[in-house]
């Protein structure tokens, strides 16, 4: 696979996995041996073949064999590759993965939209008070899907931060807005984009670069690259 020319200011957005052949073969011993420790067998797969897609794509981009591919991690976790930056989200059987220049901080999260029980309690001890408010005055039938829009937003910023669970999702706050912004606090460069998902889900893209071309892509049944956005998401 030859990949898009990634630009400065572009973030990629592969939509997969991929039915590639034999993806368990593209994988470290480290890799291996987490696949190993997954309980159900339908885990195992899915974790499988999500890390051989992650590798055939960076791997295109690195012009490095996918197998040869040696990731790094950052002070809280979060893996890293000499030479670009990237992010993974998955959802059960859907993943979506971000990818970027180098000085470019991305990050990705894709959820299933579905009932919670307790998501007034989740509102009210992950939201800060005028995303709650938000939230709140929301017509009860977009309440659901309100919720997880802020939601994948808040967990985009801190993917992209390399902070993850470490930051308290109440320490800052996103709008619903066209196009979403990071509200509080103000931290110059950064912007978030809504990202289309498949049907029941919802995604977002937050990166610390202002403006960034946001383009969606995937992996065809031939391994090329097949570009499903012809303009940059807004």
């Amino acid at each position: 696979m030859i990949p898009p020319p990634l630009a400065a200011d572009a973030v990629h957005v592969w939509c997969g996995p991929d039915e590639a052949a034999s993806p368990g073969a593209l994988l470290d011993a480290a890799e291996r041996a987490q696949a190993a420790r997954f309980v159900y067998a339908d885990d195992r797969r899915r974790f499988v073949r999500t890390h051989g897609w992650v590798r055939r794509v960076l791997g295109a981009y690195r012009t490095v064999p996918p197998a040869m591919l040696r990731f790094t991690r950052g002070p809280f976790g979060k893996p890293a590759l000499d030479g670009i930056s990237f992010n993974l989200s998955h959802a059960g059987e859907v993943a979506l993965l971000a990818v970027a220049a180098e000085a470019v901080a991305v990050g990705i999260d894709v959820e299933r939209v579905r009932p919670l029980a307790d998501i007034a309690d989740m509102v009210r001890q992950c939201f800060a008070p005028e995303e709650a408010a938000v939230w709140r005055a929301l017509p009860p039938a977009e309440k659901m899907l309100g919720f997880f829009r802020l939601w994948t937003f808040k967990e985009a910023f801190v993917k992209a931060t390399g902070e993850g669970l470490s930051r308290r999702l109440d320490s800052f706050a996103v709008s619903l807005g066209s196009p979403p912004a990071l509200l509080r606090p103000h931290v110059a460069g950064w912007s978030l984009h809504d990202v289309p998902a498949p049907p029941g889900h919802v995604a977002a893209l937050a990166c610390s670069t202002p403006g960034a071309a946001v383009r969606q892509w995937r992996l065809t049944l031939a391994g090329e690259p097949e570009c499903l956005s012809d303009t940059a998401l807004p």
